[in-house]
């Protein structure tokens, strides 16, 4: 199963959301999303699989291939071949690569391997990525994908170390010292890259391995970041980058630099223990600038920390 999950709040809170360009989810998208992949977690693949039904059918068939491809995982395990078959097919028959080594080696997917249609399939997958990877530096993106990976991994794993053991627990800090020691490997890996061959875009290695870059930028140090912003500034006006990503990052940077925030993106915990956003310069027209960038409203955005916001006026 695939479980990249994108960040995108200053917080130590995260939610899986897109990793394509053209999808942007919303907050009931996101809640309902998180909810089926745990329930696969738990092993309760019946009620993942319907999960997931629930959020396609809410979309209109609209999501995200990687949560098409976790249905298709959480199906198979159910037992139903069919709709397993279905929803690989719209999350694998694309333009986009698919890392098919991952797919054939995918464990949740071996009942499959004997159905007639798994055969087919591969062949399908295998012709429409003939042209994709031609111009695709698959070492790079085979690199990234473990980047993505490892960058993801632990952070997955905060929200249920806190829930048990709570924030200032022993657990905690180990979990965020073994992130800090991750990040850092993962940061040589992606300056190299960048140094050497610039903000490479998803036709080059692939939406996770694009998004990889970003996620390990964002979790930077903020020298780091204020380095490679104009790089992603440029690469957002040459498409190869996302102008949502592009504003997480301009804000954290403005955060760190004790400046308000343009597009409402980073959050904080108040006196009071809840979530609260860092000061937003001309907060009446921020989600002006925020549609402009890709973003949903900013009343929306707060609802995933909790939040009823209003818009001053």
């Amino acid at each position: 199963m695939i479980r990249f999950i994108l960040i995108f709040s200053l917080l130590w809170k995260f939610n899986p959301v897109t990793a394509q360009f053209n999808f942007i989810p919303s907050p009931d998208y996101i809640r309902i999303s998180s909810s089926a992949l745990t329930l696969y977690e738990e092993k309760d693949y019946g009620r993942s699989a319907r999960t997931y039904d629930s959020l396609f059918r809410g979309g209109k068939g609209k999501g995200n291939r990687f949560d098409k491809y976790n249905a298709a995982c959480a199906w198979a395990l159910a037992g139903n071949r069919n709709k397993a078959f279905l929803y690989l097919q719209e999350s694998l028959i694309t333009t986009e690569w698919v890392n098919l080594a991952n797919v054939l080696a995918d464990s949740d997917l071996d009942s499959l391997h004997s159905d007639k249609r798994w055969d087919a399939l591969i062949r399908q997958v295998t012709t429409n990525n003939v042209i994709p990877e031609a111009r695709m530096n698959k070492p790079l993106m085979a690199l990234l994908d473990t980047v993505i990976r490892n960058d993801q991994t632990d952070r997955y794993q905060m929200d249920a170390v806190q829930q048990q053991y709570g924030w200032q627990s022993r657990q905690m800090d180990s979990l965020i010292k073994k992130i800090d020691r991750q990040d850092s490997v993962n940061l040589v890996i992606v300056k190299n890259i960048m140094d050497t061959h610039g903000w490479l875009g998803p036709d080059q290695i692939g939406y996770s391995g694009n998004s990889a870059l970003f996620l390990v930028i964002q979790h930077a140090d903020s020298l780091t970041q204020v380095n490679y912003l104009p790089l992603m500034r440029e690469a957002v006006k040459k498409g190869s980058a996302r102008a949502q990503d592009l504003a997480l990052l301009e804000d954290r940077v403005l955060v760190r630099q004790g400046k308000e925030q343009i597009y409402g993106s980073q959050l904080k915990t108040g006196p009071d223990g809840r979530n609260q956003f860092y000061p937003i310069r001309d907060e009446k027209k921020v989600n002006v600038r925020r549609a402009k960038m890709g973003l949903g409203p900013l009343e929306d955005y707060a609802r995933l920390f909790g939040l009823e916001y209003v818009i001053p006026k």
